[in-house]
């Protein structure tokens, strides 16, 4: 008995696949993409956005199924910039071994990191599935912060949507 449970703690140890983004990571990383997807809904509703952060500006882009509606950039600092990706650090954001799902239609979020050019992390959730987890927060809350008024941001483009 004993035996066995020493197998199945090795193969718990091996088998976790979660990759840890490192500490000289996240002082290079230049650039964050957060993206979210709401559950599938009729078009009018349907909403998903990016945001892109780095140094010197979050660009919101706000879309439905087939188009842009609205892409807003706010100007940041390089100290606002550090200090969001420092949150990120501190909610241990991390990449794990692919958590499969049947569900489909959800809610979901993705998170891409990059130094330069070159995405270094990139990771999704959706419906509990997916290969992004976050120990302590939530991603969007953490945009949220930093972009206060995306949610009314996307409120103005259902506002615009029904007044054509």
């Amino acid at each position: 008995m004993k035996f066995l449970s020493i197998i199945c703690a090795m193969f718990g140890v091996f088998s976790s696949c979660a990759t840890t983004v490192k500490d000289k990571d996240w002082q290079q990383t230049s650039k964050v993409v957060y993206r979210h997807s709401t559950p599938t809904i009729t078009p009018e509703y349907y909403r998903s956005f990016s945001v892109t952060i780095d140094q010197e500006a979050a660009v919101v882009d706000i879309r439905n199924y087939s188009s842009s509606l609205l892409t807003k950039r706010i100007p940041l600092t390089a100290g606002q910039f550090k200090a969001f990706v420092s949150k990120l650090q501190q909610a241990g954001v991390t990449k794990r071994k692919e958590v499969d799902s049947a569900a489909s239609g959800c809610e979901s979020q993705s998170l891409s990191l990059y130094k330069g050019d070159n995405e270094y992390f990139s990771a999704y959730e959706a419906c509990g599935a997916g290969t992004l987890k976050v120990k302590d927060g939530d991603l969007g809350d953490l945009v949220r912060e930093l972009v206060p008024d995306l949610d009314t941001l996307i409120e103005q483009t259902l506002h615009n949507d029904h007044e054509e």
